[in-house]
């Protein structure tokens, strides 16, 4: 009965992996159609999506080579692309001169509002179903399975 009671629990816990798979898939698939439709590569909407969140504070370039996972020179490039198109700038840090952090633009923002705020295409096609409560669920589970995963890699 215990063995049963096992290979039930694998199975569910399988079922469960193979689930996770596909919304990964899918959401792959939905990120990079929003990337064309917005014409970035991808490294550019993740870039300009931790630009957003910083607010006026903006990101060094340092975190922004962390969190992308790309060397310090790539980055100069990415953000002199993002800076071109009028979506970012660059700023010297407050604290200390010799840091330069990035800060979104005007229309950098009016770009991310588009698609984060109100009825944006990300808002409505993506998460609109979900209920508040279970959101805050869903977010602290995807947070414990991120934690362990990292302890794991």
């Amino acid at each position: 009965m215990e063995k049963e009671n096992s290979n039930d629990k694998l199975k569910n816990d399988l079922d469960i992996l193979k689930d996770i798979f596909s919304v990964f898939k899918l959401t792959n698939k939905y990120y990079i159609k929003l990337c064309k439709k917005l014409k970035m590569k991808e490294i550019e909407f993740q870039a300009l999506y931790l630009i957003y969140i910083s607010k006026d504070k903006g990101v060094k370039m340092s975190l922004l080579s962390d969190e992308l996972e790309i060397v310090k020179s790539g980055v100069t490039v990415l953000v002199d692309k993002l800076s071109l198109a009028g979506l970012v700038k660059r700023r010297p840090d407050l604290d200390d001169r010799r840091i330069m952090n990035v800060i979104i633009t005007k229309k950098g923002n009016e770009i991310m509002n588009d698609i984060f705020q109100n009825n944006g295409i990300f808002k409505i096609c993506v998460l609109d179903f979900i209920q508040q409560d279970e959101k805050e669920f869903l977010c602290n589970l995807i947070i414990k399975v991120k934690e362990k995963l990292e302890n794991k890699v």
